[in-house]
């Protein structure tokens, strides 16, 4: 938990590979980029830019909720 957003471990139902789970307040949300023609926070669209790099971690799906936001990434081990 911190500052912006709250940190959940936990697993894809369908692969059991570990994710990190983070939800975010829409009304913490200060800047906003476009991804797919969508509004989303800076923070999505960053890691959807840095997919491909080493040594970052990876998004593998995010989801818009009525006041916030759920970020899917990868959780390394």
């Amino acid at each position: 938990s911190g500052g912006f957003g709250v940190v959940y471990a936990g697993l894809k139902l369908d692969t059991y590979q570990p994710v990190a789970l983070k939800y975010v307040e829409r009304r913490y949300v200060t800047e906003w980029g476009t991804l797919n023609d969508t509004r989303v926070p800076m923070e999505v669209c960053m890691l959807a830019r840095c997919a491909n790099a080493s040594g970052t971690v990876d998004l593998l799906d995010f989801c818009a909720i009525p006041h916030g936001f759920l970020i899917v990434m990868e959780r390394p081990m």
